[in-house]
């Protein structure tokens, strides 16, 4: 006589095919040689760096840099409203987020317009970001808490993103970049060992903004510069037997048609006098790709978006037969000679580059510019050896648990215990199997999150096979043993996914390595408990009479009702 055990057609083929996906995924896993099958896909578990070994680098924004330079921009809005007002003024800066306006002439009484100033920088400001105050005959404009609450978490979230994609650009993979505290950024590399290359990707700006060079500066006047000019590195000095200096701007229709103009006196000491205000920001800049130029010289080509490219044939179209910089982080990139007015919106940057300058340069200009200077606060290496050493103890751990476990579960409930067994394996297959699909990063925290994930399987089974025993002293099914324990299964295993959820969103790249591995374990779990052992017994139960009867001997005073399996 048989227990009954309820199973629908749906649940049958539910296990057959996630049993079949399963070992389709497993199977290029474990057998390698099986990758180079088409029918088999080629996703992969991705090792973390604690395992695979790489660089960790913790960057801070520098925050009191992008200020400054807000500050600054302040200070040229208040100057161009007071004086649109016709009112004389001075002001200075007490530190990197507030401007103090003054009355030109402090002993004039009559003269003085505070108040005035007050009122009109209260009207014109926008409240949310700046706070307009009188204190002293002064009128103080600064930062609200909110504009630098706000500031803070933008220029974070824009500088790892801008990283991001600089680094992905580069053909590196496997990244992990995350917000650490309010101002700080933690990039980790796995399989990366040199930490050269990605900080000359990371600690450059790459803001581009293009400046009129000064005409009225000569040799005779360039330590004296007057207010708004500003001398700038170049990239690279030309050599002394090269007669032509900036080459010129061009259009894409007038390539053919380039000329040079002769070397002047405005190069000096390897530096050039521009105008600091930028005519034009690289905001607007849509792609960029290094080149090869007629002469074998490498350039970079680069293109702007429709507002760009309005702007740009404007500032050609004024400043012919002026020398435009190209100005990247302070530096002087490319100092052409504007000839013809650009309406195509693609320009080339051209100078002293080599292969490697120009494909870096088309690199950063592509991925954008950091909204500030990242400093770097520390950098870690871990050697492949160590990674090693770690993914050998978490994966011994992880079988001297699994046996141990097997061991109980067998003594302790027999058939049932092998049972669980068999669902505990394909537990473990099936937690490989989902994060080989999702190609997810193994982390050695992942690797106890796997172990942890494994007892909670078996708890829900010791749960079952407990429920079992207590409903057949009063000769009831199996099936109601698997029905009275699915709630609190689900309740326990809802409430853990609940907690592994918040670990992952606010947690650092070795716990949310551990929340991934137990979210996905405790799904997978949830499945061969509940669904997967209870199709097996119903299949036995149904096809193997004499494995009932076996059981049946091993449960002293259990009397089942007659059913049809």
């Amino acid at each position: 006589m048989t227990p009954r055990v309820n199973i629908s057609i749906k649940q049958i083929f539910s296990v057959i095919m996630i049993l079949t996906i399963t070992i389709y995924l497993l199977l290029p896993i474990l057998f390698p040689n099986l990758r180079d099958n088409k029918i088999f896909v080629h996703n992969k578990i991705s090792l973390g760096l604690d395992l695979k070994g790489g660089v960790s680098i913790l960057l801070k924004v520098d925050i009191n840099q992008y200020y400054k330079d807000c500050i600054g921009n302040t200070a040229d809005l208040i100057s161009n409203y007071l004086k649109n007002e016709n009112i004389n003024f001075f002001s200075n800066y007490s530190d990197n987020t507030k401007v103090i306006v003054n009355n030109e002439d402090k002993n004039n009484i009559e003269n003085n317009n505070h108040e005035k100033i007050y009122d009109i920088l209260k009207r014109k400001l926008n409240h949310d970001e700046y706070e307009v105050s009188l204190s002293n005959n002064q009128v103080i404009v600064e930062f609200t808490n909110k504009f630098k609450e706000n500031t803070i978490k933008h220029l974070v979230n824009q500088s790892i993103e801008i990283i991001r994609h600089r680094i992905d650009d580069s053909g590196t993979r496997e990244i992990d970049i995350q917000r650490q505290g309010d101002d700080m950024i933690l990039i980790q590399i796995p399989g990366v060992y040199s930490t050269d290359e990605i900080k000359n990707l990371i600690g450059k700006t790459a803001k581009m903004t293009f400046h009129l060079i000064s005409n009225d500066i000569t040799l005779k006047n360039y330590d004296k510069l007057p207010f708004g000019i500003r001398m700038l590195p170049v990239i690279d000095l030309l050599s002394e037997d090269d007669e032509s200096s900036e080459e010129d701007i061009d259009s894409e229709n007038n390539k053919n048609n380039k000329t040079h103009n002769k070397r002047n006196d405005i190069r000096l000491a390897q530096r050039l006098p521009v105008i600091i205000h930028p005519l034009m920001h690289g905001e607007n800049l849509i792609d960029a790709q290094s080149i090869v130029g007629h002469m074998g010289e490498y350039n970079v080509k680069f293109r702007l978006n429709e507002e760009g490219t309005k702007t740009f044939a404007n500032i050609t179209n004024i400043y012919k037969n002026r020398n435009l910089a190209i100005v990247l982080d302070g530096i002087i990139i490319s100092a052409p000679r504007i000839t013809d007015t650009i309406i195509t919106g693609v320009g080339v940057i051209s100078g002293n580059l080599t292969a490697e300058m120009a494909k870096e340069l088309a690199l950063l200009l592509r991925s954008g510019a950091l909204p500030t200077e990242l400093k770097i606060i520390e950098e870690r290496n871990i050697g492949p050896t160590l990674g090693q050493e770690s993914i050998d103890a978490g994966c011994k751990a992880v079988i001297i648990g699994l046996i141990a476990v097997a061991i109980i579960m067998t003594l302790r409930y027999k058939y049932f215990g092998l049972l669980a067994n068999i669902a505990l394996i394909i537990n473990l297959g099936m937690i490989i199997a989902i994060m080989s699909l999702f190609e997810a990063t193994l982390t050695l925290p992942g690797i106890s999150g796997i172990a942890l994930t494994l007892g909670m399987a078996v708890d829900a089974n010791v749960l079952i096979f407990e429920r079992i025993r207590e409903k057949s002293k009063f000769s009831q099914s199996i099936e109601e043993g698997y029905k009275d324990s699915f709630a609190t299964i689900v309740d326990s295993n809802i409430t853990t996914i609940g907690a592994a959820i918040v670990l992952y969103a606010f947690g650092t790249a070795s716990i949310r390595g551990f929340a991934v591995t137990l979210i996905i374990g405790i799904i997978s779990s949830m499945f061969t408990a509940v669904t997967l052992t209870k199709v097996i017994l119903a299949l036995f139960f149904r096809f193997y009479d004499k494995f009932y009867y076996k059981l049946h001997k091993n449960v002293k005073n259990i009397k089942y009702k007659k059913y049809k399996a």
